[in-house]
């Protein structure tokens, strides 16, 4: 168990918020948590903070803006322009952490995290805007 759920366990023993039964288990440093260990532990979280249990160190407008805006100085501002970009088109694309295809065509490659790829992003957008996708006559 790591320190946060140590941590997490004792603010709840402390408050009522449990018995040893309830507690839900963190995984070790080689677990991976699955979707409903990482469930559990938020609803644990949001009740403790709902209960004022828990100090939010950022402000919620703070983590609103970050779910909308990625960081400037890596690749995500790069996948996150293409996104917008062929938003609404008619093209099939994918778009993972360090790829981006469009139809079976199209392919940018963001190996780097820490490289922005302002260049690569704009010619390729550039070129998906310029091509139609196949079939169609456009």
């Amino acid at each position: 168990m790591g320190i946060l759920g140590k941590r997490i366990n004792q603010i709840a023993r402390r408050t009522g918020g449990g018995s040893r039964r309830q507690r839900f288990p963190f995984p070790t440093s080689s677990d991976e948590p699955d979707l409903t260990t990482l469930k559990r532990w938020f609803r644990r979280y949001i009740d403790l903070r709902d209960r004022g249990l828990i100090r939010t160190v950022l402000d919620e407008d703070f983590i609103h803006r970050a779910m909308r805006t990625p960081p400037q100085d890596t690749r995500a501002r790069a996948r996150s322009e293409v996104m917008h970009a062929l938003t609404g088109q008619k093209a099939r694309y994918v778009i993972d952490w360090d790829s981006i295809y469009v139809e079976d065509e199209k392919y940018l490659n963001l190996d780097d995290p820490f490289l922005t790829y302002e260049l690569e992003t704009e010619e390729f957008i550039s070129d998906c805007r310029r091509r139609p996708p196949p079939g169609d006559p456009g």
